[in-house]
């Protein structure tokens, strides 16, 4: 995207400059690079440059303000905002589910206010549960110490954002995680501004509550490896695509 932004504004100098040339460098070097980028886009009108980026494959959008927001053909024919009317206080707008299903059609309702319920559940509990009286709270009793997912175990081989996130949740629900990644690491980890170690705040955060190992799984010895981490795990995220993990002798 880097590349393709420098094209799209004939920026062969910023190209060649090499503190822009990875994503550390354009963070070291934010204010700087702000200020030669904002001098090359005030030459032409914002609409002007969504063409020519897009043009490039640059990701890029105009800024709405919050009135022309509502106004938008695509926000008005999926009804991304909608009037709720809170009692006491007036129709006000929201920002309504972006998904929509036929069969189970999903609506918005105004929030409780603060303290609404609380006599209701001091009174009744949560709701109806046949195993305990009908009156007072039957929550929790103490701490939490097992989650749904104790005792599944997750290899994941993935990198960046999406893989990583998906174990996230996996492992904050209480499944154990085995982090593998390639000799030279999860690229996650150069993702700027870096935080301990040399590490982004980023990696920590997708891969916090995971146990970590790095595989060559080019080599034999780690290939082994890896496979007889799968034999104890229930779950599998990879990112290689079934072609190559057969090719490795991994299908």
């Amino acid at each position: 995207q880097w590349r393709n932004l420098c094209k799209a504004i004939s920026a062969a100098d910023l190209l060649d400059d090499p503190r822009f040339a990875t994503n550390p460098g354009r963070v070291k070097h934010r204010d700087e690079l702000e200020d030669r980028l904002q001098a090359v886009f005030g030459t032409n009108p914002a609409r002007w440059w969504t063409i020519q980026l897009r043009k490039h494959k640059v990701p890029v959008s105009l800024f709405y303000d919050y009135e022309t927001i509502p106004n938008l053909p695509q926000v008005k024919a999926n009804r991304y905002i909608v009037p709720l009317n809170y009692p006491g206080v007036g129709t006000l707008p929201f920002g309504n589910i972006p998904f929509q299903y036929s069969k189970t059609p999903v609506t918005l309702r105004p929030g409780p206010w603060p303290g609404q319920d609380t006599e209701q559940v001091l009174k009744e509990g949560w709701g109806k549960d046949d195993r305990v009286p009908a009156k007072g709270y039957f929550g929790p009793k103490g701490p939490i110490e097992r989650g749904p997912l104790d005792g599944v175990t997750v290899v994941d081989m993935t990198q960046g954002i999406c893989g990583p996130y998906a174990s996230l949740l996996l492992a904050d629900a209480g499944a154990r995680v085995l982090k593998v990644e390639p000799p030279e690491g999860d690229y996650a980890r150069h993702f700027g501004p870096p935080m301990m170690n040399g590490a982004s705040a980023v990696f920590f955060h997708l891969n916090r509550n995971k146990e970590g190992v790095r595989l060559d799984i080019r080599k034999e010895r780690d290939k082994q490896r890896l496979l007889d981490l799968l034999k104890s795990a229930e779950v599998f995220i990879e990112e290689e695509g079934q072609r190559r993990l057969k090719r490795l002798g991994l299908s």
